[in-house]
């Protein structure tokens, strides 16, 4: 009888430790989809070494009694419809309590509508449009962007392209996507508002490879800058092929062109001298974000770059939800990403993420430009 009472009461006890924040014994598993193969897959490797520093530094900070966070990765390849049906296995199979995903707004808005009938929340990794958190309910978020949307990014990039780099008459070559059609209405608002010129638009669609016809018409606007709203692929074929023909402007670039695989895809020459609007560089002056620059070339031996330093960002964002959470499940998890206030790598010196009763957030973005194959941040205004 003894025997018995003692049993009972030790499986009473481990489930007591097991069900405790704090001594949860099994970790807190979070999806991760991201594009791991096709043409968005670059970022998507970038993102990917972010996300995984930060987790490793979360699980090692509250130390082998608290909430280790197990992230499970999955490919959407920039389909949308795998991107859902790998938010349907995540939730279903591996009982994930966050997904972290995607860069292309289209996957994140199909992972997103995935995530909030299943009741479980998703933070993008990289996808800006601003549609995305306007499917939510106000109050009652489930999709949630930790950075600036399409309506911020483009009015920032006219304002950087004309009062910074004092560029007046200027084109825009952007993709037609829904990321790239919101960038396109807002840089334009955005530079007729401060007095510029929009003289050329001129669309493309993604996994187009030649644009010498493209860049012909616009070179006969004269434009003083070009503005390119898109991803990596298409944004390095525009540089290389302008430099080809002697398009010489300054071109500025939307945040889906941070990478340094871009300048590898451009080539030196072509790359040299172009702007694009970012959220992070090494050399920023965010205390923050200078100590996680040291950090990641530390572990992965490449600088970090707004691609890394948000999939950092979002890694420590949802871990820091999962700590937080009163309950672990999707619920508990989303209502304690409703109340972040992570500090973040990104932006000027003490940027936070808050988001608004729609999953939205914003902070202030710079401008790096190339120089001698390397980005280099401008000064905040």
């Amino acid at each position: 009888m003894r025997r018995r009472t003692y049993l009972l009461a030790t499986a009473a006890l481990a489930a007591a430790l097991a069900a405790t924040p704090g001594l949860a014994a099994d970790p807190v598993k979070v999806g991760l989809i991201i594009p791991l193969s096709g043409g968005n897959s670059l970022s998507g490797a970038e993102v990917l070494s972010g996300v995984t520093l930060a987790i490793e530094e979360c699980n090692a900070a509250v130390g082998p009694n608290g909430r280790q966070v197990q992230i499970i990765k999955e490919d959407d390849a920039g389909v949308p419809t795998t991107g859902a049906s790998a938010a349907q296995k995540l939730i279903e199979r591996d009982r994930v309590v966050a997904i972290i995903g995607s860069q292309t707004s289209n996957v994140a808005t199909a992972i997103g509508n995935v995530g909030r009938k299943a009741r479980v929340p998703v933070v993008t990794s990289g996808a800006a449009s601003s549609d995305i958190t306007e499917t939510n309910t106000a109050g009652d978020p489930w999709i949630f962007r930790a950075m600036p949307g399409t309506g911020d990014q483009g009015a920032e990039s006219a304002s950087d392209m004309i009062k910074m780099l004092n560029l007046k008459r200027v084109a825009i070559i952007y993709d037609n996507s829904s990321y790239g059609r919101l960038l396109n209405d807002s840089f334009t608002k955005g530079v007729k508002a401060l007095g510029g010129e929009v003289v050329a638009a001129e669309h493309y669609e993604q996994g187009e490879q030649d644009f010498y016809t493209l860049l012909t018409r616009v070179r006969e606007t004269k434009p003083d800058g070009v503005f390119i709203a898109g991803l990596i692929a298409e944004g390095a074929s525009i540089l290389r092929q302008a430099h080809e023909i002697n398009f010489k402007t300054q071109f500025y670039g939307s945040g889906g062109m941070i990478s340094n695989s871009l300048l590898d895809l451009a080539g030196r020459e072509a790359s040299e001298g172009f702007a694009v609007n970012v959220m992070y560089e090494p050399n920023t002056n965010n205390p923050r974000g200078k100590a996680f620059g040291e950090r990641f070339q530390k572990r992965f031996s490449l600088p970090g770059n707004t691609l890394s330093g948000h999939g950092f960002d979002v890694g420590t964002l949802v871990c820091d939800a999962v700590q937080r959470a009163k309950t672990l499940d999707g619920v508990g998890v989303r209502d304690a990403l409703r109340t972040s206030n992570v500090e973040m790598v990104e932006g000027p010196a003490g940027t936070r993420v808050k988001f608004d009763d729609k999953g939205a957030s914003y902070f202030k973005l710079g401008t790096a430009i190339v120089k001698n194959g390397v980005r280099t941040l401008l000064p905040y205004q």
